[in-house]
Order: C-alpha cells, then sequence, then structure tokens
C-alpha cells in the first residue's frame, strides 16, 4: 500500500520488531515510567528527534543543518560535536568563576 506522504500521519504506524540490550531495555522501561508514557512512545520520540533536531524552528535547523555540513560530520557525530563544545564552555566558566557560581 503506498503512503499517502512521505510522513506517518498520527494513527498509521509500521509494526517492527527490534532487539534490545537489557540495558536498553532498563533505561527504556526507566524512561516509559518516568514519562508515564509507552515504550515504543519513547522509541518514536528519540527517532522523530534525530530526524527533526529535537523539534527546533526550521531556520535553527536549516543553519544547524549547514553547520554540520561543512563540519562534514554526521548527525551523531554533530550532536557530540555540539555538546562536547558546551561542555568545554562550561569548563571555562568554571575555572573563570569558580566552583558552583556559574555566570547567568
Amino acid at each position: 500500500m503506498a503512503a499517502k506522504n512521505k510522513e506517518s500521519t498520527a494513527g498509521e504506524f509500521i509494526q517492527q520488531s527490534i532487539r534490545f540490550a537489557p540495558g536498553h531495555v532498563i533505561w527504556l522501561s526507566n524512561e516509559s515510567k518516568r514519562l508515564g508514557a509507552s515504550v515504543n512512545a519513547i522509541v518514536r520520540q528519540l527517532v522523530d528527534d534525530s530526524i527533526r533536531f529535537f523539534g527546533l524552528p526550521p531556520t535553527m535547523i536549516e543553519t544547524l543543518q549547514r553547520d554540520q555540513k561543512a563540519l562534514g560530520l554526521d548527525f551523531r557525530s554533530y550532536v557530540q560535536d555540539l555538546l562536547t563544545r558546551r561542555y568545554r564552555d562550561l569548563l571555562r566558566q568554571e575555572f573563570s568563576t569558580g566552583p558552583g557560581k556559574r555566570e547567568k
């Protein structure tokens, strides 16, 4: 059956079996309980976040995707790079203001 559009609309799902390592199942179960959502909903949200840059506005996504392309990184490596840069910023702040005294 052909899809109506490229993206599924609410209620249109394809069943897929995925094997998870025990540690992944524990994390998914904990997130499911914490958020009050099904494991399926958690997995769908993770996929959706990766596809849509965590729901950021389109102009931000376009700019970030240009940066990602310029750096030659895949999505995962790009997010790691962004988090590493943020971590370095936090370290600089900590060393310049002292431990526990973050600048605002």
